[in-house]
């Protein structure tokens, strides 16, 4: 069996739309599936990264655009499209190709037909219409079961919501004790490129708080652009312990009381490892997800990144270490909504790749 991946990470696109395809990537390796990687080389990709699960990873061209990354692709599909046909020409037979993108639509997919049996689509915007059999939207907004009515061929197979989560195994059987209201350490991580530049603000934010007693695990991505200014400023101060990008946060997680990060994938990480956060949007698709999260009670959201301040990041944080009940109440209200909403111990969307499920039409 083989399943082809078309996905970007760049400063821009950030590094979640590798990271969870990797995630599903590492699974169907597990079972002997032939897995082949197509991913462009855009400033800030994880391309290293991908070569690290598979030797089959195939790099398409850099862009000489002064257009967006998802601009380009809305205008040029017609280029990508053909310089993947021509680097999977002399590929075996394609079983399932997994588009991870943005930038792609249906004119894109079905003009993939030529080259694969059948193609699933990762999107969580709703956006635009596509051409595939099975479509994976993992998050929890509302309606969602009408999210994508009239986008979707009518074949399609659609898994909807945090139960098909796309979660590392260290997540999915994560046994984490019982957390303590009382914050003595806190984990400060804003993904592989944090766009907007929250990793140096909740660190400027620290240093107005000034506890002295609270240990900070801060993990810079691979990506980050404020990398040099961080290390510069912020390197030397005591209770302060930089990271550079960690092959995963979970065992920095277990150590935290609190995280302080965006949204995405790692949002859904720290749920399963019962872990109270603070969080701000990085990134438009973040939005609707992490205002459904506050109004569960589930973290404690500042808002859209241009728009939070270095002081009201200081108060928060202030707030919640001077009244361990506001902690003590987001515990709680994960432990329920993880009893609501999360996923099982066994990934669902592995077995219907592979064929274990017969859900996706033939």
């Amino acid at each position: 069996m083989h399943i082809v991946f078309r996905v970007d990470a760049s400063r821009q696109l950030g590094t979640g739309h590798v990271k969870r395809c990797l995630i599903l990537a590492n699974e169907l390796l597990e079972r002997s599936v032939k897995v082949t990687f197509i991913s462009r080389n855009l400033p800030g990709n994880i391309l290293e990264e991908m070569k690290e699960f598979t030797s089959s990873v195939i790099v398409l061209p850099k862009l000489d655009s002064k257009l967006s990354q998802l601009d380009w692709y809305r205008r040029y599909w017609e280029i990508d499209i053909a310089q993947c046909i021509e680097r999977m020409k002399d590929m075996e037979e394609i079983d399932w190709l997994v588009v991870d993108h943005y930038g792609l639509d249906f004119h894109w997919e079905q003009r993939m037909r030529q080259r694969v049996k059948k193609i699933m689509v990762i999107d969580d915007l709703a956006n635009r219409n596509h051409d595939c059999e099975l479509l994976l939207d993992q998050n929890l907004v509302a309606n969602m079961e009408n999210r994508y009515d009239g986008l979707l061929p009518k074949r399609a197979v659609q898994l909807l919501g945090p139960s098909y989560l796309l979660l590392d195994k260290v997540y999915r059987h994560s046994q984490t004790p019982p957390r303590s209201h009382t914050v003595k350490r806190i984990l400060i991580s804003f993904g592989g490129s944090d766009p907007t530049g929250e990793t140096k603000k909740v660190l400027q934010a620290i240093t107005i708080v000034r506890k002295k007693e609270i240990l900070y695990d801060v993990v810079i991505g691979s990506s980050n652009p404020d990398k040099p200014l961080i290390l510069e400023h912020f390197g030397h101060l005591d209770g302060i312990r930089l990271f550079p990008q960690v092959p995963s946060l979970a065992p920095l997680m277990l150590k935290a009381d609190l995280a302080i990060g965006a949204g995405g994938v790692t949002t859904w990480e720290r749920i399963a490892m019962d872990l109270p956060s603070i969080t701000i949007e990085t990134a438009d698709n973040q939005r609707e997800v992490l205002n459904h999260l506050l109004q569960s009670g589930v973290i404690y959201h500042l808002g859209k990144g241009e728009e939070v301040t270095v002081k009201q990041i200081a108060v928060v944080l202030n707030k919640l270490l001077t009244d361990p009940s506001i902690v003590q109440r987001m515990i709680e209200r994960i432990s329920l909504f993880k009893d609501d909403f999360m996923l099982t111990t066994e990934n669902p969307v592995v077995k219907l790749l592979v064929g274990e499920e017969d859900d996706v039409r033939n």
